[in-house]
């Protein structure tokens, strides 16, 4: 089991300690990944993500934005406060170069370190769903 590795990323400064539920759902995770042979013993995944997001900021952010800019309905950006990945500054600045919603959650990259947090996120979704022609 990754314990160590699910700390880091189900805690941040808003929530430092794991919830129950987070900590089940990384069980479930890990399980469902060493079935099928895909757990990443070697920890390269998060540095492969990491070097994947920057090269694609580095190739394609413009081009990206201004697709984006194209779309014929509203859409939205939700992005974590304590995001360790992706700032939340990029979130920011992808929602005001669309025209997007932007809604920042008090959590890090996996959309909420709380079962409150989660929810609200959700709430956010479906919301914007409804609002939407």
């Amino acid at each position: 089991m990754r314990v160590r590795y699910w700390e880091l990323i189900q805690t941040d400064e808003a929530h430092p300690e794991r919830c129950a539920e987070l900590a089940a759902e990384a069980v479930e995770i890990d399980t469902a990944d060493f079935d099928r042979g895909g757990v990443d013993w070697h920890g390269l995944g998060g540095a492969r993500q990491t070097l994947a997001i920057i090269e694609w900021e580095r190739r394609r952010t413009a081009e990206h934005a201004s697709a984006l800019r194209g779309l014929k309905m509203p859409a939205l950006v939700l992005h974590g406060k304590h995001d360790p990945l992706v700032g939340v500054d990029a979130g920011r600045g992808l929602a005001a170069a669309t025209g997007a919603r932007f809604v920042e959650y008090a959590g890090g990259h996996n959309f909420g370190h709380s079962a409150a947090e989660r929810s609200k996120v959700w709430d956010e979704i479906v919301e914007h769903i409804k609002a939407s022609p």
